[in-house]
């Protein structure tokens, strides 16, 4: 059996041990690149996820709810600290100016940090102040009707801007009738998928005529509307499979 005083100097070295680790730790940590403090954005964004919500008719209340829901679990399942969260909110004015309501990258969460050297209660109050509930708040928002939809645009915007570029992985959440009806092309009283797809290509001459997301997944959320035609659900879904076709942009 060890002496006393011997089992001592173990201790005494053992509890040592301890306080340099922790410096260590402590060290390395100060040493680490810091996030944007506007943005919470590290220099390198790994992740970025798009959710556009269609504000463009009136949404339910338990319609709203549920895409509050769904949009917070998509956040939760697939993304972490440092991602790009963007949401968008599709209005009559998208077509001329599609802007972010909400951009941030996540930050750091109880879940992220260690509670040996940092206040997890802490940063779990900013996470929900600086993070959550302003997110919270967007989503659940709504606007009511407009004259136009610009879906099809929205998207094509998205997919031209660098919101989602460079992604190493990339989601985008459409919440929407998907009921495009803009100046380029409508699907309200459409008669024939073929002739909206051609109207749509005509309108973007020059330009992609479909998104050519890379390591991009597609999520679409439809939005139910009564009093729409089979001829028109023809026409909307046979569209939006071209749309998002192979994802070539042929």
């Amino acid at each position: 059996m060890l002496s006393s005083r011997k089992q001592a100097t173990y201790i005494y070295l053992a509890m040592g041990a301890i306080v340099i680790s922790v410096i260590t730790y402590a060290a390395i940590a100060s040493q680490t690149e810091k996030p944007n403090p506007k943005t919470n954005c590290f220099k390198h964004i790994s992740g970025k996820m798009a959710i556009l919500i269609d504000k463009t008719d009136i949404i339910p209340i338990q319609t709203q709810t549920e895409i509050q829901n769904r949009a917070w679990d998509a956040i939760q399942e697939h993304s972490k600290m440092g991602d790009l969260i963007s949401v968008y909110e599709i209005t009559q004015n998208s077509l001329q100016n599609l802007q972010p309501s909400f951009q941030m990258c996540r930050p750091k969460s109880g879940d992220d940090a260690s509670e040996l050297t940092e206040n997890v209660k802490n940063i779990n109050k900013k996470f929900k102040e600086q993070f959550e509930k302003p997110l919270l708040n967007i989503l659940s928002g709504n606007t009511g009707q407009a004259q136009n939809s610009p879906i099809a645009e929205a998207v094509s915007d998205i997919n031209l801007s660098k919101i989602l570029r460079d992604a190493e992985y990339g989601r985008i959440l459409l919440f929407s009738d998907l009921m495009q009806h803009s100046s380029n092309v409508s699907t309200y009283g459409c008669k024939s998928p073929d002739d909206a797809i051609s109207h749509f290509k005509q309108s973007r001459q020059g330009s992609s005529q479909r998104p050519t997301f890379n390591n991009t997944i597609v999520e679409l959320h439809i939005i139910p509307r009564p009093k729409m035609s089979e001829t028109e659900v023809a026409c909307r879904d046979k569209f939006w499979l071209w749309f998002f076709g192979d994802m070539r942009g042929e």
